[in-house]
């Protein structure tokens, strides 16, 4: 197997085969948290490009999603740093090319399982965690080893922020409202 590209050649990706490729490998797993950040760029821009009327946006999305997950499994990016993008890439995939539930990369109802499983807690723990933060920063204002906390519940509720698009493409009742109450927790004060 080749070495693994340096960033500088990450960059230069352009096609979403390049990208599916590059995660398909397994010394991926090695690569640098900064390696990963060039790639989800790439992935990115390969997005927005709808924008301008390229014609392989879905795809891109597609791989935008998939390196995120890649990332998260590697252990080079945490949850929390990929759930927000991951969530926001969806709902701009569902706002390109809309919902349909036999396309994988455009089913909210398969976009809202992956959210769940990503947080990987309940409602409720996460606004125990939430409020168990507050009661901490309030007895211990400015302190620096709160910081990470407060950036991971940040990061958590910009990802409810976005989940509130997916869930208004949802066809099942039951379920959009579950979506629903769970986006609800963003506009709860932090």
């Amino acid at each position: 197997m080749d070495e693994l590209p340096e960033a500088g050649e990450v960059a230069r990706l352009r096609s979403p085969a390049q990208v599916e490729a590059l995660l398909a490998r397994t010394d991926v797993a090695s690569a640098p948290v900064e390696w990963w950040e060039v790639l989800l760029s790439v992935c990115n821009t390969g997005l927005v490009s709808t924008e301008s009327g390229a014609a392989d946006g879905r795809e891109w999305g597609a791989a935008f999603v998939r390196a995120l997950d890649r990332a998260r499994e590697t252990g080079a990016l945490k949850p929390e740093q990929t759930l927000p993008r991951k969530l926001t890439a969806q709902a701009a995939i569902l706002h390109y090319f809309g919902a349909s539930a036999e396309d994988p990369v455009r089913d909210p109802e398969r976009m809202f399982a992956g959210f769940l499983d990503d947080i990987g807690v309940s409602r409720d723990a996460l606004l125990r965690e939430r409020d168990e933060l507050r009661a901490k920063l309030a007895a211990r204002p400015g302190d620096p080893a709160l910081l990470p906390e407060a950036v991971r519940m940040s990061r958590l509720k910009d990802a409810l922020g976005s989940l509130g698009t997916i869930a208004g493409h949802i066809a099942d009742p039951s379920l959009r409202r579950e979506a629903e109450e769970w986006s609800a927790l963003a506009a709860r004060p932090a």
